[in-house]
């Protein structure tokens, strides 16, 4: 019996149990420690004195700490290696990602002092808040358990790390777009590709746009190197600030390179950063190894090699790390030794005292404590939100400002999910009063961004909109609007349309009416443009590159592709004839159209080749003229859209979200109820003996005394053959396996003498298995005889007693 047991047995019950209820949900090994943790603990204490008596310039080492019980814990211990079941966080950067999002940072209460107590990590996942220690426990348990060689680091840090202070670092959402654009301007082609053509453009404006960015990059790093601090006042605890984060060694995983995982932002930096100043002691679930290098450049001398007793003084000398020294090399002397008892025998740190970890579905979504988190960062401000928080589905706010008081702010980007619109990015300029939209797949018009002025509303308002071009019929793009233009971009189209640029005339009200879109023909079209692509069919001097119609001038202008070896194009113009209210149209007039050719020899077209050019033409002209007016009422369409779904918010619950989907889960529950009810009218239906014979007679609601007499009977005498029945089905078989017995044993007997050890081995094998069947068949037919009077008699009780015979037999 424990000392916890024998307290427990002393204990009297006080006059309240409110306590003693709570006490008893609190497992045994959180308020006690077994015999091996005692012994663990011992080693500590022997382990830690002998440090302090030589190392008395050095501080205690972390490495019993009371738990939240007030019980003194190994610290190794106190990790619990854990793989969880969501598969996002079987990557590191994930992994931590989310322990930085679900915790909120706690403060030490002495910044230079290690802490004295540790709190179970489980307690932590309950309370979502934690120090840099609780912190890096949680997160090196999830990582040990996805597989990683992952260790829990003390040391010491800059005064930003340990006071969670990112206002002098940019934020990582902008050095992602950052990389993105870097990675757009300088991706290298293949060298297997075709050598492009020649560039036209002038190579001194590149050099001055390259110069123009380095300068803004080293100007950026000189004013972030002035925010963080090297260039004001220094920290006076330089040096003695206590952090602790995760060290992740390279090998397990496939890790090229060993890296520090910041538990408290997530992010991964290598060993050389700046912000790490010291390294006290590291350790995980089966050692704890205590750094004998000097930090006086930081983490940037120090080796990582665990195996090396000179640079790592290792707690158990029996458990050797990952990155161990080789059998044939030979372990120096260490300084701190363990008793020759614990070197004689193989010691191992006892199994966790802690519960398994777990997270439900619902946190693991929601993630942030109480939904939310907000985040200060180089003149920006990140705010996150749980998915179904808000209204509008946003998850996301990255606020940037000009000033590093956070007061006239710049730029607003925004993120939501779950939108019926399909929304999934708004981003505000606030100086230009600009915003962009970014849509996901799957909106009625394809509209993947659009771009407008909050200043100008309507469809006169200065608006650029990209689609996702290959889902759309018309092959368009990117449409650009403005009051006085409208220039359309397709790709993929039948007609190698590429572009259409529409020019409008003043519109015809002076005023607008409020809350009225003015109606598309209000804007007169003065004139358009079309664009085509090449068209292989044809000869270069045939096919249409530009077409250029002026309806306030009544002309066409046709330019033709250029012909190889050429540099100048073919053209022609049309004055189209004025229409007359007569039904016969007017003949063509040669005089209407000029042209240019390049190569004067070839043969003029004829003149009804030109009139029916013209004619094309013209109707080429209704037909564009009705698709721009389309045009435009689609974006009336879309904008009036939009008006009504940022009015009313309607967000998208998958069908397997049955917390949310309130009506998924009626389906479900119905389904159910209409399954558990068809299951027991099944089971109702075998067990009632009586159907067949009711089937026979129409399953009469009731039954006539004949009726009853007729099943009672009928039932009886069914039973009684199908026991006769089965009786003789049992005894035919013990008839004929007896039978074959024989007939072997009078071919043995007559020819014993002839047969050989093979035969005889044969034989014996065949009567063995013969008298086993013969005996079980034996004792199946009189086990069947013993109860074949006891199931009928059982069977005609049951009748005698059942509701729909008792009352028509008996009456």
């Amino acid at each position: 019996m424990n000392s916890y047991e024998r307290e427990l047995k002393s204990f009297k019950l006080p006059n309240i149990t409110e306590n003693t209820d709570k006490s008893k949900t609190i497992p045994a090994s959180y308020t006690t420690n077994n015999e091996s943790e005692e012994k663990a603990l011992s080693f500590a204490n022997n382990f830690k004195r002998q440090y302090m008596h030589l190392y008395q310039d050095r501080k205690p080492l972390f490495l019993s700490p009371l738990n939240e019980h007030g019980i003194g814990k190994m610290v190794c211990t106190s990790l619990r290696p854990t793989q969880l079941k969501f598969k996002r966080l079987y990557d590191f950067d994930l992994c931590a990602q989310f322990v930085a999002d679900y915790l909120t940072y706690q403060f030490l209460e002495k910044p230079t002092e290690l802490p004295q107590q540790l709190t179970s990590i489980t307690q932590v996942l309950d309370t979502q808040e934690g120090n840099c220690f609780e912190y890096s426990h949680l997160l090196c348990s999830l990582l040990l358990g996805a597989g990683y060689d992952a260790y829990v680091v003390s040391g010491y840090a800059t005064r930003d790390i340990t006071l969670f202070d990112l206002t002098s670092e940019v934020c990582p959402l902008l050095q992602e777009t950052e990389h993105e654009e870097v990675n757009k301007t300088e991706s290298t082609p293949s060298k297997y590709l075709a050598r492009p053509p020649r560039s036209l453009e002038s190579g001194f404006k590149e050099k001055v746009e390259k110069k123009r960015r380095e300068a803004e990059k080293k100007r950026r790093e000189a004013e972030l190197a002035k925010m963080s601090g090297e260039d004001g006042p220094k920290d006076e605890l330089s040096g003695m600030r206590i952090h602790s984060w995760v060290l992740v060694l390279s090998g397990s995983r496939e890790v090229p390179q060993s890296f520090f995982l910041e538990p408290t932002t997530g992010q991964a930096l290598p060993l050389i950063d700046k912000n790490y100043e010291g390294i006290e002691s590291i350790w995980n679930n089966r050692n704890y190894w205590v750094n004998m290098q000097l930090c006086i450049n930081g983490c940037r001398d120090l080796s990582f090699d665990l195996g090396n007793a000179l640079n790592w003084e290792y707690f158990l000398p029996n458990v050797p790390s990952r990155l161990s020294v080789q059998p044939e090399e030979v372990e120096p002397p260490r300084i701190i030794s363990l008793t020759s008892e614990v070197r004689q025998k193989t010691f191992e740190l006892p199994p966790s005292w802690l519960l398994p970890l777990d997270i439900t579905e619902q946190a693991f979504e929601t993630r942030l404590p109480k939904g939310k988190k907000s985040i200060l960062y180089k003149k920006c401000r990140l705010d996150k939100f749980a998915p179904y928080t808000n209204s509008d589905a946003l998850v996301g706010r990255l606020t940037m400002y000009g000033d590093i008081s956070l007061t006239t702010q710049l730029e607003v980007r925004e993120w939501y999910q779950f939108r019926m619109d399909k929304l999934q990015r708004r981003t505000r300029y606030v100086t230009s009063q600009r915003v962009k939209e970014e849509f996901g797949k799957g909106r009625p018009l394809r509209l993947r961004e659009h771009t407008y002025q909050e200043n100008e509303l309507g469809i006169e308002g200065t608006r650029t909109m990209e689609y996702y071009g290959q889902s759309r019929v018309d092959g368009l793009m990117s449409r650009e609007l403005n009051k006085f233009s409208l220039t359309e971009y397709f790709k993929g189209r039948d007609d190698l349309l590429l572009k259409r640029q529409v020019e409008f005339g003043p519109s015809q009200l002076s005023v607008t009416l409020p809350g009225v879109e003015p109606a598309s023909n209000l804007r007169p079209v003065t004139k358009f443009t079309l664009k085509y692509d090449r068209d292989s069919n044809k000869p270069a001097n045939e096919d249409i590159q530009v077409c250029i119609f002026s309806i306030v001038d009544n002309k066409i202008s046709i330019q033709y592709h250029l012909e190889a070896g050429r540099i100048t194009a073919n053209t022609r113009e049309f004055i189209i004839p004025e229409s007359s209210d007569d039904a016969i149209a007017p003949k063509f007039d040669p005089d209407c159209t000029t042209a240019f050719k390049v190569d004067r020899s070839a043969p003029d077209p004829k003149i009804h080749e030109l009139a029916q050019l013209l004619d094309q033409l013209i109707e080429q002209e209704n037909a564009n003229i009705s698709d721009i007016r389309k045009s435009e009422e689609e974006v009336c369409n879309m904008l009036s859209c939009r008006s009504a779904e940022e009015q009313d918010h309607k967000l998208e619950v998958s069908v397997y979200d049955t917390v949310r989907n309130e009506k998924a889960r009626k389906h479900r529950l119905e389904m159910e109820r209409q399954k558990e009810e068809e299951e027991r009218l099944r089971k109702e239906k075998e067990m009632d003996y009586l159907a067949p014979y009711l089937a026979k007679i129409g399953d009469p609601k009731e039954l006539t005394s004949d009726d009853a007499e007729k099943v009672y009977n009928s039932c009886l005498s069914d039973f009684k053959n199908r026991l006769i029945s089965m009786a003789q089905y049992i005894q035919t078989k013990y008839e004929k396996e007896r039978q074959s017995l024989e007939t072997k044993q009078c071919w043995y007997q007559s020819h014993q003498g002839t047969l050989s050890k093979q035969d005889e081995e044969e034989y014996l094998s065949f009567c063995s298995e013969a008298m086993f069947k013969i005996h079980t068949l034996e004792q199946r037919l009189n086990k069947h005889k013993d109860l074949a009077q006891k199931r009928f008699a059982e069977l005609k009780d049951r009748l005698h007693t059942d509701s729909r015979l008792v009352n028509v037999l008996y009456t």
